[in-house]
């Protein structure tokens, strides 16, 4: 009975968000005041952001823990949004990389790389990968535990690398790029390969991150973990970002780089944050109360 008064609410405020067309800006507790709950707890922040995922509510930044630390305080504001289509016209900005990019000649010598294990995909792999994204060990979080749940179930979610702009304030707060690896040619069978990706997506909804990279050692993908930003879908289904092998990883670095580079999300997530500031704070009427919160 619960849960369904909570689907109610969010049905109600997805309707005010497809008419009036704006970004919403709201305090973490009116949120959760809109929701009917009057303290935060791990189980509520995830049963709000599930809701709102599943309307196709986009909020920036999360309102999850990551590891034991809630990420925003109680007077801090988010910012609710139904994504238009326009955005992915921007999702190809170029951003400027190093000239010395293969100066150690990594790339040459990914095809004599032996990967036994997970764990090997991810030393020998995805975080000399990361490092040339531009992401430091500081901007690396590695295990990365996010408060998440399964219909009115919590859970916690593990992540192998959560990525963050450690340098940048205004980010501070915001999971730029969410890396999983995986064993080598696990993703050959399609059956698996879609199953890494609902993982991924999964860790998207509750960690407020809206790229994801997956590797097996043989193959590399960026998914869009919330698709109506970056609607490219091929047969109805929704198509990677970014694609390659990874022998041919040398010849594609580039267009890597521009799409999920720690310098190319950064402008990303500033473009999204600055078109939030500049909407005006809204006015939320509460039917229950009969009042007005901001």
């Amino acid at each position: 009975m619960v849960y369904n008064i909570a689907k109610a609410i969010a049905d109600k405020l997805c309707d005010e968000l497809m008419l009036s067309g704006k970004i919403k800006r709201i305090k973490v507790k009116t949120l959760m005041k809109r929701f009917n709950y009057e303290k935060r707890t791990e189980e509520s922040a995830a049963q709000i952001t599930q809701l709102l995922f599943e309307r196709n509510i986009l909020l920036h930044p999360s309102i999850m823990k990551i590891g034991d630390t809630w990420q925003l305080k109680f007077d801090d504001n988010v910012y609710l949004s139904i994504p238009a289509n326009e955005k992915n016209s921007n999702l190809n900005n170029e951003s400027p990389l190093s000239e010395k990019w293969n100066i150690d000649k990594w790339f040459d010598t990914l095809g004599e790389k032996t990967f036994r294990t997970e764990k090997e995909v991810e030393s020998k792999l995805l975080v000399p990968l990361l490092t040339r994204l531009g992401y430091s060990e500081n901007d690396r979080y590695d295990g990365m535990l996010v408060s998440g749940a399964n219909g009115s179930k919590s859970r916690k979610l593990e992540v192998d690398y959560g990525l963050f702009n450690t340098d940048n304030e205004m980010l501070s707060n915001q999971v730029l790029l969410i890396a999983e690896a995986k064993r080598e040619d696990r993703l050959r069978k399609s059956v698996e390969l879609e199953h890494a990706r609902n993982q991924v997506k999964s860790y998207g909804v509750f960690s407020g991150c809206l790229f994801g990279l997956i590797t097996d050692a043989k193959k590399i993908e960026v998914i869009a973990l919330f698709p109506l930003i970056f609607p490219v879908k091929i047969n109805n289904e929704q198509k990677p970002l970014f694609e390659c092998r990874v022998n041919e990883l040398k010849d594609r670095f580039i267009d890597l780089y521009n799409l999920i580079s720690k310098n190319s999300l950064t402008l990303r997530y500033e473009e999204i944050s600055k078109d939030q500031d500049q909407s005006p704070t809204p006015t939320i009427y509460n039917s229950q109360t009969k009042s007005i919160n901001t």
